[in-house]
């Protein structure tokens, strides 16, 4: 997705790809979990110019146009994309989307398949439960081991005693309840210093996921069996790229982040984000001071980023000064807004 959204945004080619236009903003595309939309001219050429860059191509037979009704020409648009199955509701991973309002009846179908499937849930379990309780007591099959058996037969079975929903002894359980069971672990040590209160959701975004091992390096492509020929990092040309050599092993990405924050001159041997993170916290200095170096810190880990993604799909690249003028701009605008 990275290497699309590269292409698609590249505005360096003579023929390229023509996104919604305000003034000095343009919208192309947006990406949700493995969902694109994509916003541009609606017109053949920027459609095929579409489908070059993804190699994706248009299936007639499975397309479906979405035509305000307000729109007094769907009858020469449909002729034109020779799409013929027009509608003014469509389905979209169950849930149904529509030009207007919905109707409760438009989640009918939805709500009666949510149904059924807690119905046979519920007989599956009970069933279960039931053929392993007899009068009361343990009743297991003999091919469980004794080890399970034994954990098993350590439950007691209770008799007489109210229904809870949430393990809090709580009868009457909200769906807060249902939250917080969800998100009961206990929070790392790195929560607070990327969520602060300077925070901005691009650039922290880009942060969490990093330190959860998201990025789409070469190494982490190569646990899911996915091979990259050049594995060599984008930035330095020197070393199999990882995101501990990207943040901050790499001679370019550790030149970035003395310039913005010098106090990083201090390190011996080049930290990992975690380690950055705990070195700004650590330092002597204000709140309002700390939360700032934290944004610069997140804002130089997003910009390094894509800078790999345009010298390794675009083949531009920029010196480190170049690209610290690029953040250090983008600070100022987000601390004076």
């Amino acid at each position: 997705m990275d290497a699309l959204s590269c292409l698609i945004d590249d505005s360096s080619q003579q023929d390229c790809f023509e996104g919604l236009k305000l003034e000095n903003f343009q919208l192309t595309h947006l990406t949700y979990a493995d969902d694109l939309l994509v916003f541009g001219k609606a017109n053949i050429k920027n459609l095929e110019l579409f489908s070059n860059l993804a190699g994706l191509h248009l299936n007639l037979h499975k397309s479906t146009l979405l035509i305000s009704s307000l729109a007094n020409i769907s009858p020469s648009i449909s002729q034109a994309l020779h799409i013929h199955n027009c509608s003014t509701k469509i389905s979209y991973l169950g849930i149904p989307i529509s030009l207007g309002r919905s109707k409760i009846s438009d989640f009918s179908p939805l709500i009666e398949k949510v149904t059924n499937l807690l119905s046979d849930w519920k007989a599956k379990l009970l069933s279960f439960a039931g053929n392993w309780i007899s009068d009361g007591s343990w009743s297991l099959p003999p091919p469980l081991s004794h080890s399970i058996k034994d954990t098993i037969y350590a439950i007691l079975i209770a008799h007489n005693c109210h229904y809870h929903i949430t393990w809090d002894n709580n009868e009457n359980a909200y769906f807060k309840d249902f939250y917080n069971e969800h998100f009961s672990d206990s929070d790392v040590d790195w929560f607070q210093l990327i969520w602060h209160n300077k925070y901005s959701i691009r650039y922290s975004s880009c942060t969490w996921i990093a330190i959860n091992g998201g990025l789409k390096t070469v190494e982490a492509l190569r646990y899911r069996n996915i091979f990259i020929e050049d594995t060599s990092c984008p930035l330095c040309l020197g070393f199999l790229e990882n995101c501990s050599h990207l943040l901050f092993e790499c001679d370019y990405s550790f030149q970035l982040i003395t310039m913005l924050i010098p106090h990083f001159k201090n390190f011996y041997l080049r930290p990992n984000i975690a380690q950055a993170l705990h070195f700004i916290d650590g330092l002597n200095i204000n709140r309002e001071t700390k939360n700032a170096n934290l944004l610069i810190l997140h804002a130089a880990i997003y910009f390094i980023w894509n800078e790999r993604n345009t010298k390794k799909f675009k083949g531009n690249d920029v010196c480190v000064t170049t690209l610290y003028k690029k953040i250090s701009r983008a600070i100022y605008l987000k601390l004076n807004k």
